[in-house]
C-alpha cells in the first residue's frame, strides 16, 4: 500500500505503538485522585505539557488536551469573551471552526481569499474594528498547503483590532515547519496527535493570559464540561511530538525533494484535449508536505477511488469534506470554476519515499488514459 493521505492522518510507528502499550500498562490511575500514583501521573502530564509547548513555541505556555481538533476549536470559540463583538475569519477554515462560530456567535465577518490562496489583507483591514474579539486564520491550509503570513496578519490585527485575540489553526504546521508563535503574537495554536504519528488527541496551546487561563482551568475543575483524556494518550502524544521534532530537519529536507519530484512528474503527464495539470499554489508558497493539483475534466472523486483500487491512497481534499456533493469550497474561493473545483486532488507526505511517488505516477497515468 502507498499511503499519501498524511494530512488526514499518519501511520503510528512501532516505536510509538510500543511506547503507548507500555505507558498504558504503567499509567492507569486517574490523575485527579489524591494518592501518590495520581500525583505522579499529574507530574508526568505537566511535563508533557511543557514539552509540547516548548517544541511548538519555544516557550512554556498553557496546554489543554482534547479528544480532537473539532473539540478544540469549539472550546476556544465557546469562551464567553468571544461571544460579544465580531469574529473575523475566512471562508476556507476548517468546517469545525465555522460550526463553532455559528453556535456561539452570529456576528461573523468573512475575509476574502485571493486567487493564490492567501488572505486578502486589504479586505482584512476593512473588516477589523475595535469590536473584533477574535481573528481565526489558518497557518497552513489542509487542502492546498498554502502558507499564510501570520506575522503580517498580526501587524494588521494590532493596528485595527487591538483587543482581538489571534487564533491560528496550526495543525498542518506542528512539528513540520516553524510556527511564528512569538513574532505573530498568537494567542492560540493547535497540534493534533494523529498528524504526527500518534494515535489520537489534540492540544490547544494558549497564551497565559489571565482570562484565557481561567477559562480552561474552569472547564476542567469547575464545570467538568470536558471528558477525561487518558494519561497514556497524553504521554504518548508528547513522545510523538518529541520524536517528530528530533527528526524534523531531515524529514523536511526529504519531503522537499519528493515534492519537487512529484510536481515534475505531474507536469509531464499528457491529458486529453492538450490541457495540463494545474497547481493552484506555487511550491514556494506552500508546505512541502501538501501538494494540491487540478486535473482538468477529470472528477477527483473518481480518480481517488480508482487509485484506491490500486492501493494508492490520496484525497480529493480535506478528509472532513471528502464525500461532499459540492465542489471544493477552497478552490471555489480561489475563483476556480465549478468543473475545476471538482477536479482537485491532494497528495500529502510524511515519511514517504521516491518509490511511493513513482507508483502513484505510474497508476495515475494509466487511470487517466482509461478514464
Amino acid at each position: 500500500m502507498v499511503y499519501l493521505d498524511n494530512a488526514a492522518s499518519t501511520k503510528v510507528s512501532p516505536l510509538i505503538s510500543n511506547f503507548l502499550i507500555e505507558t498504558y500498562n504503567n499509567n492507569f490511575a486517574n490523575q485527579e485522585g489524591i494518592h501518590k500514583e495520581a500525583y505522579n501521573i499529574r507530574q508526568r502530564i505537566l511535563q508533557a505539557e511543557k514539552s509540547i509547548s516548548q517544541s511548538l513555541t519555544n516557550e512554556e505556555n498553557g496546554v489543554f488536551f482534547t479528544s480532537s481538533g473539532t473539540d478544540a476549536l469549539h472550546l476556544i470559540v465557546k469562551n464567553p469573551m468571544f461571544n460579544s463583538g465580531n469574529i473575523v475569519t475566512t471562508a476556507v477554515e476548517h468546517s469545525a471552526l465555522h460550526s463553532a462560530i455559528r453556535m456561539y456567535n452570529d456576528n461573523v465577518r468573512i475575509v476574502r481569499i485571493k486567487n493564490n490562496g492567501t488572505v486578502d489583507l486589504e479586505h482584512l483591514e476593512q473588516l477589523l474594528d475595535k469590536e473584533t474579539t477574535l481573528v481565526a486564520i489558518h497557518h497552513i491550509h489542509s487542502e492546498t498547503g498554502v502558507i499564510q503570513d501570520l506575522i503580517l496578519i498580526n501587524k494588521i490585527i494590532r493596528k485595527f483590532a487591538i483587543n482581538a485575540k489571534f487564533l491560528s489553526d496550526t495543525i498542518q504546521s506542528a512539528c513540520k515547519v516553524n510556527i511564528p508563535w512569538k513574532s505573530a503574537q498568537l494567542d492560540f495554536a493547535l497540534i493534533a496527535a494523529h498528524k504526527i504519528g500518534a494515535p489520537a488527541g489534540c492540544a490547544i496551546i494558549y497564551k497565559k493570559d489571565k482570562q484565557i487561563t481561567n477559562y480552561f482551568v474552569n472547564l476542567r475543575k469547575k464545570y467538568h464540561s470536558v471528558g477525561r483524556v487518558e494519561p497514556a494518550l497524553i504521554l504518548t502524544f508528547a513522545k510523538a511530538c518529541e520524536e517528530a521534532e528530533k527528526n524534523r530537519a531531515v524529514l523536511y529536507s526529504d519531503t522537499v525533494k519528493l515534492n519537487s519530484l512529484l510536481r515534475q512528474n505531474l507536469s509531464e503527464i499528457k491529458l486529453s484535449n492538450n490541457s495540463k495539470i494545474i497547481f493552484p499554489i506555487d511550491k514556494n508558497s506552500a508546505s512541502p508536505y501538501i501538494i494540491n493539483f487540478i486535473i482538468p475534466n477529470y472528477q477527483a472523486a473518481i480518480l481517488v477511488r480508482a487509485l484506491s483500487e490500486k492501493n494508492i491512497l490520496v484525497s480529493s481534499g480535506s478528509a472532513c469534506e471528502a464525500e461532499t456533493k459540492e465542489p471544493s469550497r477552497v478552490l471555489t474561493a480561489m475563483k476556480y470554476n465549478k468543473q475545476d473545483a471538482f477536479s482537485g486532488l491532494r497528495v500529502s507526505l510524511w515519511n514517504n519515499n521516491e518509490q511511493d511517488i513513482e507508483e502513484l505516477i505510474e497508476h495515475l497515468k494509466v487511470i487517466i488514459k482509461e478514464y
